[in-house]
């Protein structure tokens, strides 16, 4: 082979490294990436069942659930820390695997529960509040075991996804679309996911679904574990979020199997007719989203060693080729990774210390992928 051969090889073979780096990342990134699509294999298998009755509810479905989804993306913007595949993960843990690990707990409930009223008002209820909260919890703790420390708005986002997932997939079996959509109140225009429990009970009685759910349970666990090292009683978000989360659900389900409200008495007053979690939500998100930004800019302006960088900045000189897309990725891996350290150093130690985010820089900039270009170009002023 001449020479001239050999650097061609050796130039095709480095791009196509370079293009495999970028849509796939390292051997985890690999394997996560991997997983979604066995499970978007899985979700076109599952499509004919779903849409055996005719695809306008899975259709509806699907874009109510986009537009809430969009909505909180947008809200969430300048504090999230998580990769979009992150959240399609999240999702298709509720499509499929929380929606059969529910059944099989609620089965074997079933068995020794011989009240149906029961198990369907209040051991139901719990049993799939709880498969929303253990992959939030475990995802969490793994993760600021690791270094990373998810933000508030991020266990949102991801409570969002895994309930949505389990709302599509249980419209699917029953043929139906609980939502109401965008067009009922300016209230739908935020979350078009708001039902109506008319569509099984005809009682009309809007509130959250499995989607607005997993919202307040990721609201909870995400304040949680960013405040726990601050305050002890932060372990009661997390759990609090849970235990409105199941009440408001057993309000629900004992509204259908009773048709209506009537015997509720003071509770279904206490949940403020299905509006308590949703008012939680609106206030809990709005709080945590300036919060976010209140706090990253104050450890931005203290922070000596991770420089800022504007949007003019990351932008400049990026085109439509292999390298502005490699250096996209690295601006966007920087900034999440930034302040997901700023997260970690505030929760941990209440003051930046350069030296422990230094320390926790080298821990993530492995997993973060190509963080070392975008150091060397972003360097601090002073």
């Amino acid at each position: 082979m001449s020479e001239g051969s050999a650097t061609a090889v050796a130039g095709v073979q480095s791009t196509a490294g370079r293009v495999r780096g970028l849509l796939l990342g390292s051997l985890p990134d690999e394997l996560l990436h991997g997983g979604l699509l066995l499970s978007v294999l899985f979700l076109l298998l599952a499509v004919p069942h779903f849409i055996r009755g005719g695809a306008e509810e899975l259709v509806a479905n699907l874009v109510h659930h986009a537009h809430a989804f969009t909505v909180l993306m947008a809200v969430s913007i300048l504090g999230r820390t998580l990769p979009l595949r992150t959240i399609a993960a999240f999702f298709f843990v509720g499509l499929f695997p929380a929606v059969f690990l529910a059944l099989l707990v609620s089965g074997a409930v079933a068995g020794v529960v011989r009240d149906d009223r029961m198990l369907d008002s209040l051991l139901v209820p719990l049993v799939e509040e709880g498969v929303k909260a253990v992959p939030l919890i475990a995802f969490f703790w793994l993760s600021v075991r690791r270094g990373w420390q998810p933000s508030i708005t991020d266990g949102v986002v991801l409570g969002f996804a895994i309930g949505a997932g389990m709302a599509i997939h249980e419209d699917g079996l029953y043929q139906r679309v609980y939502a109401e959509g965008s067009g009922e109140s300016l209230l739908h225009l935020i979350f078009p996911t708001l039902g109506s429990q008319s569509t099984l009970s005809r009682v009309e009685v809007n509130g959250f679904y499995h989607s607005g759910w997993g919202s307040l349970i990721g609201l909870g666990i995400g304040a949680w574990f960013s405040l726990r090292w601050r305050y002890r009683w932060a372990f009661l978000l997390g759990l609090g979020a849970f235990l409105l989360a199941a009440f408001d659900h057993a309000i629900g389900n004992f509204i259908i199997t009773s048709l209506g409200p009537r015997n509720l008495g003071a509770l279904w007053t206490l949940d403020l007719e299905g509006m308590l979690p949703v008012l939680v939500v609106l206030i809990g998100v709005a709080a945590a989203a300036v919060g976010e930004v209140l706090l990253l800019r104050r450890m931005a302006r203290e922070d000596q060693l991770l420089p800022g960088q504007s949007l003019q900045a990351a932008l400049s000189g990026l085109g439509p080729t292999l390298d502005g897309l490699l250096r996209l990725q690295a601006a966007r891996n920087y900034s999440r990774a930034r302040r997901a350290l700023h997260y970690l150093v505030w929760a941990g130690r209440g003051t930046p210390d350069p030296v422990a985010l230094d320390r926790q820089m080298g821990r993530v900039a492995a997993p973060a992928g190509r963080l070392g270009m975008t150091l060397l170009r972003w360097r601090p002023d002073r």
